[in-house]
């Protein structure tokens, strides 16, 4: 068995990795987080969660902060976002159809869709956001039918009046 050669002196003994690296124990901490991390968004676990699931009690305000520090880490952060918004949207046909019989189940059931679809258009604005920009409307000329081709109709005819305008 060969023996380790005898120390001399404090400064023989050598300084583990992670106190080698010139950056500090929190950029490396919120690196290791942050690669781990990028996976879980991806299947649509929000930060803020894996923030307080972490056992290091990171704070999501400085994680968060680190994150949009960078460009790079920022666009990893976003796609991972993204890419969660799917798997979230893939969720809410498994809750709509898992209702119970009871209300209480129903309406869990609706409040929890109703938060995925919030965090979809948050997540993942360009494919899940409403549209809000309705361009240069104007004033557009509407009819409505309503009534069976049938039955007799009623006609309403409107003006729709671009809410941009101020009065």
């Amino acid at each position: 068995m060969k023996t380790p050669p005898a120390l001399t002196s404090v400064t023989d003994i050598p300084l583990p990795v992670w106190l080698e690296d010139p950056r500090s124990v929190q950029e490396i901490t919120y690196e290791n987080f942050f690669t781990t991390s990028l996976e879980k968004m991806a299947g649509g676990q929000p930060l803020s969660q894996l923030v307080r699931e972490d056992p290091r009690n990171l704070s999501y305000a400085s994680v968060l902060n680190w994150i949009h520090k960078d460009e790079k880490r920022q666009k990893m952060y976003y796609e991972a976002q993204a890419l969660g918004a799917e798997a979230v949207a893939d969720e809410l046909l498994y809750i709509a159809d898992g209702a119970g019989d009871s209300m209480e189940d129903v309406q869990r059931s609706k409040l929890r869709v109703d938060t995925r679809k919030w965090l979809l258009e948050v997540w993942n604005r360009k494919r899940f956001g409403k549209d809000r920009d309705m361009g240069d409307v104007g004033n557009t000329r509407v009819t409505i039918v309503i009534g069976d081709v049938l039955k007799e109709e009623k006609v309403i005819e409107g003006t729709v009046i671009d809410e941009r305008t101020e009065t």
